[in-house]
């Protein structure tokens, strides 16, 4: 099969462009009969007729017409790689990013600051969705990265460490009984407000307690985080909540934070991408990550 090359397509766009053969044998600096030869090669490689000969004068085809659109898109792709190797351009990048909840709600403003600064022709397309899914995603290939809590061990990904979140027991104040510590099996008798099994924080939380000889009594299952604190505002139960992201809401005694014996652990949180794409690239976007990772709740709720 014959191939096409870069020159033929030249040769159409120039033609069409400029109105005649000899026009556009000018501009490529070469002759007539040079792009009359490129053209007749076009149309034997493709199998299309791209000029009209029964009239004076060539005109062009439906189909070359269509074909003069490739080859615009085809000549503006080779000036771009030309550029690239000049380092006079940097060429539009698509990233599609997956977060959870708590990363739109707290730092997601200030790391998208950051990747617009280093790399304005980054097109970022958010995800927000829970872990689980997240996951999913970034393995099937419609995700480049994910920001999640407790990140898989496997083969095909790398896992950058961002922070640590301390969690914490929040409810309505009239939970609060003392300030005696309550054990975990009386934390347990509560009603525990918690986001379904595609959580990342409430799978670690459900392992967690697993450890520790515990088990819920009487799970209250919501769709998001927010609608977990609106549930624990309300007085429904005691919710499982990043502490330093509600410190506002228990400065005004509208959530009071439950002791227990022991305390809720600290949970990772990671940026992970594929094995596949470009590691220099993702390298420096987990520096910028890092940069911009912070969960103290400096977004208003």
């Amino acid at each position: 099969m014959a191939k096409i090359s870069l020159s033929q397509l030249e040769a159409l766009f120039w033609v069409i462009e400029l109105g005649t053969f000899n026009r556009a044998a000018a501009r490529l600096n070469t002759t007539q009969s040079t792009i009359s030869k490129r053209i007749q090669e076009l149309e034997h490689a493709t199998g299309l007729t791209l000029f009209d000969r029964s009239r004076r004068g060539a005109r062009v085809s439906e189909k070359g017409e269509q074909l003069y659109e490739h080859a615009r898109d085809m000549l503006k792709l080779q000036d771009r790689v030309m550029a690239l190797r000049e380092g006079e351009h940097v060429p539009q990048r698509l990233m599609r990013l997956g977060v959870t909840e708590l990363t739109v709600l707290t730092w997601m403003p200030a790391f998208t600051t950051h990747l617009r600064e280093a790399y304005p022709e980054l097109i970022i397309e958010p995800t927000v969705d829970m872990s689980r899914s997240l996951y999913e995603g970034l393995l099937e290939g419609r995700l480049d990265a994910i920001i999640v809590p407790e990140a898989i061990v496997d083969k095909d990904i790398r896992v950058f460490r961002l922070a640590e979140v301390q969690n914490a027991w929040l409810a309505h104040p009239d939970f609060l009984r003392s300030d005696a510590p309550f054990t975990l099996n009386e934390i347990c008798a509560q009603p525990i407000i918690m986001q379904g099994s595609r959580s990342g924080a409430s799978v670690f939380f459900i392992r967690w307690l697993k450890g520790r000889g515990a088990m819920l009594e009487n799970p209250l299952h919501a769709d998001s985080m927010m609608a977990t604190v609106a549930l624990a505002l309300a007085g429904f139960g005691i919710a499982y909540l990043p502490r330093p992201m509600f410190d506002g809401m228990i400065n005004e005694k509208k959530l009071v934070e439950i002791p227990s014996s022991p305390k809720l652990p600290t949970m990772s949180y990671s940026l992970v991408f594929r094995r596949d794409l470009p590691s220099a690239f993702f390298d420096q976007i987990a520096v910028l990550a890092r940069k911009s990772c912070d969960f103290s709740g400096r977004t208003r709720l």
